[in-house]
C-alpha cells in the first residue's frame, strides 16, 4: 500500500549501534528503528492520544525483508503489520505506508513481525504509547510522572557482539526468540533511575 499523494513520517529499519553492555565493552552492532537520526534501542518511543492517528512510512534498509506489527492495537489486519499473513513482508530497499487509528489508551509496543524471532532480537522494537482522551497526571490522587520502561534480553559474546547462527532452531522459533545472558532497561544495562521519596510515578513496563 502506498499513500502516493500524502507525505508521512519516516520510520527506518537500518543497522545500527548501541552501548547494551556496561561501561569498558564495545558498542553491539543492532538492527534498529529512527525516525530521526540514527536508530536508537529501544526504537523511538511512538506516543498518540486514544483516537488520533498512527502514521509512519516504513523504510526498510535491512539486509532482509521486515514488517512492522501494532502489538495490541485493535486495528485491520491491513496495518496490523503481521507478515506474511497479513501483509507480504517489504523487500530490501523498499517501503509501506502505516495508517491507522490508534482507538484505546494504553501501553503498547511495536516490533518486526518478520522473522521476528531474529529481527526482534537484533533489536527492531518499541513503545506504542495511546493516552487517554483526559488528563490525568498531577490530579489527586494520581501520578505525578510516568516512567516508560523497555525491558529486552540479548545474547552477547565476550566482545558484547550479539552471537550469531541458531535464529532458526526449535527453541528460539518456539519462544519467539533466543534467551539472552544479558539483561537491558530502555537499553542500558543496570540503568539508574531518579525517584523521590515520597514520590508516586505510573510505570509503563514493556517486556520485549
Amino acid at each position: 500500500m502506498t499513500l502516493a499523494d500524502t507525505v508521512l513520517p519516516i520510520l527506518r529499519a537500518a543497522p545500527s549501534t548501541a552501548q547494551l553492555a556496561p561501561a569498558g565493552y564495545p558498542a553491539t552492532p543492532v538492527w534498529a528503528y529512527a525516525i530521526e537520526g540514527a536508530g536508537t534501542i529501544p526504537g523511538p518511543e511512538i506516543r498518540v492520544t486514544a483516537g488520533e492517528r498512527v502514521r509512519h512510512r516504513l523504510v526498510n534498509d535491512l539486509p532482509q525483508p521486515t514488517a512492522v506489527h501494532w502489538h495490541g492495537i485493535r486495528i485491520g489486519n491491513a496495518m496490523d503489520g503481521a507478515a506474511p499473513l497479513t501483509q507480504p513482508p517489504v523487500p530490501q530497499g523498499e517501503s509501506f505506508d502505516y495508517d491507522f487509528v490508534a482507538p484505546d489508551p494504553g501501553t503498547y509496543w511495536y516490533h518486526s513481525h518478520d522473522r521476528g524471532f531474529e529481527q526482534v532480537a537484533r533489536g527492531l522494537a518499541g513503545a506504542l504509547i495511546v493516552e487517554d482522551r483526559e488528563q490525568w497526571l498531577g490530579e489527586p490522587g494520581a501520578a505525578m510522572r510516568e516512567l516508560t520502561l523497555v525491558l529486552d534480553d540479548w545474547l552477547l559474546d565476550a566482545d558484547a557482539a550479539i552471537v550469531e547462527g541458531r535464529w532458526d532452531d526449535l527453541h528460539a522459533a518456539a519462544h519467539g526468540g533466543r534467551m539472552g545472558n544479558t539483561v537491558t532497561v530502555n537499553g542500558r544495562a543496570y540503568p539508574d533511575l531518579d525517584m523521590r521519596p515520597g514520590e508516586r510515578v505510573r510505570l509503563r513496563l514493556i517486556n520485549t
